[in-house]
């Protein structure tokens, strides 16, 4: 049987002062315990376009860029996969922000990324 995810209001709060996304945290990992895994939106996408699901997998062959949305410090978690064949594929922030300091962040192939709205204007590589 597979261990349970246990985390404290304190420990979810550091991710979060936003008692709505605290909430909804609780609630995946409650989904997550009851079912085993979690479950996120998947998309597809083989050339540049705006990241607007919790889960992409980049399909194409490098060259093209994956806008990541405006960041307010939501909380919210991205994760973006090079799938493709062959060249990286650029990961930008949008309206200014940043990620990790950085403008933006390149995926080879076979490479992943976490990405956390941790605050207005930063996005943080888990």
């Amino acid at each position: 049987m597979a261990e349970k995810l246990r985390l404290t209001r304190e420990q979810l709060a550091s991710v979060s002062k936003d008692p709505v996304i605290i909430n909804q945290l609780e609630k995946l990992i409650a989904i997550a315990n009851a079912a085993g895994s979690l479950v996120f939106t998947i998309k597809n996408q083989a050339g540049s376009a705006d990241i607007d699901d919790t889960y992409t997998r980049y399909t194409g062959g490098g060259g093209d860029t994956l806008t990541l949305p405006l960041s307010t410090g939501s909380g919210y978690v991205y994760i973006v996969k090079h799938t493709g064949a062959a060249g990286a594929v650029t990961v930008a922030a949008s309206g200014g922000a940043l990620i990790d300091g950085a403008a933006s962040i390149n995926l080879a192939v076979n490479a992943v990324t976490r990405l956390v709205d941790g605050a207005a204007g930063e996005w943080d590589v888990l």
